[in-house]
Order: structure tokens, then C-alpha cells, then sequence
């Protein structure tokens, strides 16, 4: 009993936030290195202003703003997570104006270039954000946060009036707007759910990403006494974003035919709770970091600290990804250490999962993680089976690294299943194009086809997944017949008894020869080990 009231206490507490809750107030900038912008100024010239990833890992994570004004060269780095001056150069932007927050709303006052001078947002639309102060405006874009018009402080310059000419960027408006959920529209559609579904559904958050956007689960409890729960996540990658919309799309189906459901048995003794965004810093990025694969896609693909969130999972840690910080798998400094890889594993530490699913893209496969030392391949023949039925992909064996299928089945504590399933595969000649393209279909009817196909195959989950779990435990916990377990009590209370009449007997024997020998000296120590 001690020590369960111990495990208890030490277990990881999940902090619920209802989904309602003020999405505008970060203070976060969401640019990444290997962005340049131009602007032109009004009076004759141009500003050039380019960003770099720092070398290395830092906190808070930072970027290296170079401005370029005719020519003449000024630098500094700014904190990502509240565009604070860190140091450098330019002294008279203590905040960086050239960048702001996304989610900002009608009314809300931010600082620019100090916390003296805050700038109140009087329109706030699709298209347009707009700043002003004692006359001054500065008009932004609301899907990316960049500056694209207005009369900029500097000093040595004066007043700037600048306007946007020149990006490198990929601004994926249209994937966004009609196909794909960013982080923004992704909670105000949660909102929406749960309201729908009050009796059914909870959204709550289970941490902070790095730059502070909430990390929303969303549960479907048991009608009945719950006895495992199934868990989902997508966007674990940022730069993967079907598996966000499989994700959520999943969710959605499952509540409209929750009746339906219940009548076959989902979800009477299965808890099921779906996190359809992990890494959400990742997926802002995803909507307009710049083409070329060789290039960026790693601001899409890791978190804002430029961690691969897949290898820094405690399970083979330094056997995967790499230490370098500049790489698209750069596993962090330690085992661990980024705050979306703690709320996942704190999650699964206090809930009974027996079942995860790990969305990503990038080919067509379903992957048994661990496959050299899994020791659940006969579970895993069963399951694979039914679900390349439904998909039709090949199945293929996981190799051993920092991940979280690995760790959940490997290292978690207490036998799960877990499972890796790559939605899909753009091709060589997408990744040429558009490294977008390579890892998310932008047609609707293949995003569609691949909503459906992943809802079947949760629904089988659900069906199946107390019966594979009963599988490991056969596999782990292998019982004895009942008049086994009774033949082996009796065996070990006739040795008890045996012993504890044999120790007696020979201390009885002692006081004799103690009796009988008075002067007999003692046995040395060396012949006390021997015997």
C-alpha cells in the first residue's frame, strides 16, 4: 500500500485548461533562419533584412537579424519567444518591430521597439493587421506576422516608410485557408466541438509548445468503467500536417457517430483521447518557410528550439538522430528536454494507454517500432495485418531510436502497443518542387480518401485493442493452473516449516556442545565464511 500511495504521488500531474481560453495574448514571433525579406524605401533606396539560425542550441531559442540599409550593415539577436533584444547592434529596437504575434485581436496593445511604446490593433481581418500610435501605423500580415508596409523607427535614420518588395518565403494561403488547420484555427474549432459535444468531449492542454501555444488533448471517456485507453497524435512533425487533419478528422467522425458506436461496443471500457497537434510551433512555420528542402525544412519539420521531437524520447537517445544542431533529426542537447516531448510522456505516464498511434508522412507505411527487439512480433502480425487491409500500404520494421512508438512500447512501464503509420508520400518530384508537397496531398479527394481509410482504421483499434493488449500480457505474464498455484503453496509451506524446525533443532544441538565442551575456543572468522 506504501508503495502505491508513493507512485502515486510522484506521478506527473496533467494541468487542465478548457479550450476557452485567450489565444491572442503570445508574444512569440514566428520567423526562423534562412527567411530574407526586402523592402524598399520610399525616399530612394532599400532595406534588406535577412535571419540566421544561431550555431547552436539556446534559451531562450533566438535569431539573428541582419539589416542591410543601402549598403550600410547593422545586426542583432532577438529572443523568438517575446522579440526582447538579447544583444547586438541595434539598441533602438529593445522589441522587434519588423515581426509580430499572429494572434492578436481588435484592441490589443503590443509593445514596439520598447515596452514604453505599446501600439493598439485597430483592424484585424483575413488579410490585414493594423498598428497604430499618435498617428503612426504599421499594417502587417496576419498569416505570417511580417511587416509589410509602414514608417519604421532607427536610429541614425530617423523615420523609414517602407513596403514590402521581395520574400522568400512560400506563403501557403490557399493549403491553409481551404485544406490544412494552423494552430489558431485548429483551437477555435476545438472550441466548437466541445460545446457541441459537451457530454462527450473534454479539450483540455497538457503543456506549453516553446514559443507558449497550448497543446490541446481532446478525450472521449469510457461510458463505462474504462479499462485502457487508445491515444493519437499528429503533427508531431510541423512540416507534416495530413496527420493534423487525419487527427482532427477522426475526432470529428467519432463524436457524430458516437451513438452508432456505442451500439457495436467502442468505447464503452475504451477511453479514446487524440492530440491533433503536438508541435504546433512547427506547424506555423509549415504554412511559409521557404521551398527548397535542403534549406528549411527543418523549421518546419522540429520545434522552435530546432529539435526533431521524434528523437528525444529517453528510449536509445544517443543511438538516434544527431547531436549536431544544424541536422533535420537533431535529437537536443539531453534526453528529454523539450516541453512538447514532457507533456506526451507525462500524459501516457498517468494514463493506462494501451494503444498509441504516432502520425507522420513523407512515403505510404505502417512501421512496427523497435522490430530487432520488440517482443510483441506475434501481437504485431495480427494488428498489421487488419490494417494494411485498410490501407493498403507495406509494412515495414521500425529501426531503434529516440522515438515515441519506440518509447512507449520499450521504456514506458507496462506492456503497450504502439504503432507508426506514414499517411503519405509525395514523391521525388514534389520534394523538388515544394518540400510541402512531398509530405501533405493538397487534393481534396486523396485528403479525403486518406480521413476515411484512418477512421477505419481506429475504429479496429478500438474493437481490437483490449484483445491485443490481452495478448501481451499472456506473452509477459504467463498463468499456471489453479491446482498448480495450490501444489506450489503447499510446497513452500512444507520447506518453511522445514527449515524453521531444522534451524531449531540445530541451535538445540549448539547449547549441548556448549555444555559439553565449556572450554572448546571460538571458531575463527576464516572457518565461520568456510562453513
Amino acid at each position: 500500500i506504501f508503495t502505491l500511495i508513493m507512485i502515486i504521488a510522484q506521478t506527473p500531474q496533467i494541468t487542465t485548461v478548457t479550450a476557452e481560453v485567450s489565444i491572442h495574448k503570445l508574444e512569440s514571433m514566428d520567423v526562423r533562419g534562412g527567411i530574407y525579406t526586402l523592402y524598399i524605401i520610399a525616399d530612394n533606396g532599400y532595406m534588406n533584412v535577412t535571419y540566421k539560425s544561431l550555431e547552436k542550441y539556446t534559451e531562450p531559442p533566438s535569431i539573428n537579424v541582419s539589416i542591410n540599409i543601402n549598403g550600410l550593415k547593422k545586426w542583432a539577436v532577438y529572443s523568438l519567444t517575446n522579440r526582447k533584444l538579447l544583444y547586438g547592434e541595434i539598441q533602438d529596437w529593445k522589441i522587434y518591430p519588423l515581426w509580430i504575434p499572429k494572434c492578436i485581436k481588435l484592441n490589443d496593445e503590443i509593445p514596439v521597439y520598447n515596452y514604453e511604446t505599446t501600439f493598439k490593433c485597430i483592424v484585424k481581418n483575413e488579410t490585414t493587421i493594423i498598428l497604430s500610435h499618435e498617428g503612426e501605423k504599421l499594417i502587417y500580415d496576419p498569416f505570417t506576422g511580417v511587416l509589410i508596409e509602414g514608417e519604421i523607427r532607427l536610429d541614425g535614420y530617423g523615420k523609414l516608410q517602407l513596403k514590402l518588395n521581395k520574400t522568400n518565403m512560400k506563403i501557403r494561403r490557399e493549403y491553409f485557408d481551404d485544406l490544412y488547420f494552423d494552430w489558431e484555427t485548429l483551437t477555435l474549432n476545438l472550441m466548437k466541438l466541445e460545446k457541441e459535444y459537451a457530454n462527450i468531449l473534454k479539450v483540455y492542454s497538457i503543456g506549453k509548445s516553446v514559443l507558449g501555444r497550448e497543446i490541446w488533448c481532446c478525450e472521449i471517456k469510457a461510458s463505462e468503467s474504462e479499462d485502457g485507453v487508445v491515444l493519437i497524435d499528429g503533427g508531431m512533425h510541423g512540416s507534416e500536417v495530413i496527420g493534423v487533419k487525419v487527427a482532427y478528422s477522426i475526432l470529428e467522425r467519432v463524436l457524430s457517430e458516437y451513438n452508432e458506436l456505442q451500439s457495436i461496443g467502442v468505447l464503452k471500457r475504451l477511453t479514446l483521447i487524440i492530440i491533433p497537434m503536438l508541435n504546433p510551433d512547427g506547424v506555423e512555420m509549415s504554412k511559409y518557410s521557404p521551398p527548397t528542402p535542403s534549406i528549411r525544412l527543418k523549421d518546419g519539420r522540429c520545434n522552435a528550439n530546432g529539435v526533431d521531437l521524434n528523437r528525444n524520447f529517453n528510449y536509445e537517445w544517443s543511438a538516434g538522430g544527431s547531436p549536431l544542431y544544424n541536422s533535420t533529426v537533431y535529437r537536443g542537447e539531453v534526453a528529454e528536454s523539450e516541453p512538447e516531448v514532457k507533456a506526451l510522456k507525462d500524459l501516457m505516464q498517468k494514463r493506462k494507454i494501451i494503444f498509441y498511434v504516432n502520425l507522420h508522412s513523407g512515403v505510404r507505411q505502417i512501421i512496427i517500432p523497435a522490430y530487432k527487439v520488440n517482443p510483441y512480433l506475434n501481437v504485431y502480425a495480427n494488428i498489421t495485418s487488419i490494417l494494411s487491409n485498410i490501407f493498403g500500404f507495406e509494412i515495414v520494421r521500425g529501426g531503434i531510436y529516440g522515438g515515441s512508438a519506440n518509447w512507449c512500447l520499450m521504456a514506458k512501464g507496462g506492456p503497450a502497443l504502439s504503432l507508426i503509420i506514414e499517411l503519405y508520400g509525395g514523391g521525388t518530384n514534389a520534394l523538388n518542387v515544394d518540400w510541402f508537397l512531398f509530405y501533405n496531398p493538397v487534393d481534396d479527394v486523396e485528403i479525403r480518401k486518406l480521413t476515411i481509410l484512418s477512421y477505419q482504421a481506429t475504429i479496429q483499434i478500438l474493437l481490437n485493442a483490449k484483445k491485443w493488449r490481452d495478448m501481451i500480457f499472456e506473452k509477459t505474464l504467463p498463468s499456471l493452473p489453479l491446482e498448480s498455484i495450490k501444489i506450489t503453496l503447499i510446497t513452500i509451506i512444507i520447506i518453511i516449516l522445514g527449515l524453521t524446525i531444522y534451524v531449531k533443532l540445530r541451535k538445540s544441538q549448539g547449547r549441548i556442545n556448549d555444555k559439553r565442551s565449556p572450554t572448546k575456543p571460538p571458531m575463527s572468522v576464516e572457518a565461520k565464511f568456510t562453513t
